[in-house]
């Protein structure tokens, strides 16, 4: 029986993340929650769920004591998905408050979104954060498996992931600009919408990430 990790970094809510993957992971898998770095060799996938700042992941990140077992399992091909700022927090540098080092997993910069001067259909400034459903619009990928192009998914941000490389986004959404929505780079899977929180559509990428064989 295989372990899906969701890691416990004291860091958003995970309870519901928690509960998303254990509806739709099967007999075939056991969910744990746990900060227990010894944990993370043992398991068969990781997940890093994130709900707050990119300096505040970092600091919990580092004083967590998983950060070295978590970067060696994904080294080693492990399976990873970093959901909103869990996926942010895979970029190289974040802006958000002030710069902080990301993991550098997948290179590029988290900088605010570039509303300036864009007003919405009602021809009011659009505002920040980035709250509600938003299209998708999907690259071909096996996280992606069975899932309409224009899904509609959740998000909650106001900051945005610029990759350094174009051949790792997997999906775009838009608000008042474009932006990277999933990015995916060999055994590392990101979203930065709330699958969770996404009704069937989301639990099916969950599903697809369970199932996935990088």
């Amino acid at each position: 029986m295989g372990k899906i990790l969701i890691l416990d970094i004291g860091f958003g809510n995970i309870r519901s993340i928690y509960n998303a993957i254990g509806y739709v992971s099967g007999s075939g898998h056991s969910v744990e929650l746990s900060k227990d770095p010894s944990s993370i060799p043992l398991a068969e996938r990781i997940i890093i769920n994130g709900v707050g700042s990119f300096p505040e992941c970092r600091r919990k990140l580092d004083s967590s004591g998983l950060l070295e077992n978590l970067l060696r399992s994904i080294e080693n091909g492990k399976p990873l998905l970093g959901i909103c700022v869990g996926m942010q927090i895979l970029a190289t540098k974040g802006l958000e408050f002030k710069p902080t080092l990301g993991l550098n997993i997948i290179p590029g910069l988290v900088r605010k979104f570039k509303l300036n001067n864009i007003n919405n259909e009602y021809n009011s400034p659009m505002k920040l954060p980035h709250v509600g459903w938003n299209k998708i619009n999907k690259i071909k990928s096996p996280l992606f498996s069975n899932i309409d192009n224009n899904s509609y998914l959740y998000f909650v941000h106001s900051y945005v992931f610029q990759e350094k490389n174009h051949d790792v986004v997997v999906a775009k959404s838009k608000y008042g600009e474009n932006f990277t929505s999933a990015v995916l780079k060999d055994n590392v899977f990101g979203v930065q919408f709330h699958p969770e929180r996404s009704g069937e559509v989301g639990l099916k990428i969950l599903e697809n990430f369970i199932q996935w064989k990088p």
